[in-house]
């Protein structure tokens, strides 16, 4: 398991000046991108950038949501529930009360699914991509603990046993997941 501080990240700013991106993790190859892991600080209203054929999970992890408008109506993002739709879909992304970080999955369903899933306060069995701990830490059962503003990368999908003091958000893989 590999611990990353978020704010350790270089931030990239985006193209239209209304926030910027720090990649936590990419998986890619000659097809192109299988999954990439971001957080993003959104400091102002504006468009979502394209990811056509990819699907995309967002959870607001600071700040009071987002509203996501689109042809078909209006996602309501808020704080520590993800939420689901596809990477080509135009989005006109409006702030609820302020600045927002959000945590972000894009990922090819081609190659395989993938989710971010809560996990609230308690004991956990699971495994997956990795874990984001949402105001306390995160204790493994070796000892290891991962503070709220770090990501534990895993090093591969096999099952670990933790301890969630508050609640946390997994990424999950084909079908890797949490059991209390």
């Amino acid at each position: 398991m590999k611990q990353i501080t978020i704010d350790d990240i270089a931030p990239a700013p985006w193209k239209n000046g209304g926030g910027v991106t720090r990649e936590i993790a990419l998986c890619a190859d000659d097809k192109g991108m299988a999954w990439r892991l971001s957080v993003a600080d959104v400091a102002r209203a504006g468009p979502f950038s394209a990811f056509p054929g990819l699907k995309r999970v967002l959870t607001v992890i600071e700040g009071n949501g987002l509203l996501l408008t689109h042809p078909g109506g209006v996602i309501a993002a808020r704080y520590g529930a993800p939420v689901r739709f596809d990477g080509d879909m135009a989005i006109d992304c409006s702030l609820v009360d302020g600045p927002v970080r959000d945590f972000n999955l894009i990922y090819d369903p081609s190659r395989g699914a993938m989710d971010v899933i809560r996990l609230e306060a308690g004991a956990h069995e699971a495994g997956g991509i990795g874990l984001l701990p949402l105001e306390g830490a995160c204790v493994f059962e070796d000892g290891r603990a991962v503070p709220p503003g770090a990501f534990a990368l895993f090093d591969d999908a096999r099952k670990m046993r933790f301890q969630v003091s508050s609640a946390a958000l997994l990424v999950t893989a084909d079908g890797s997941g949490a059991r209390q």
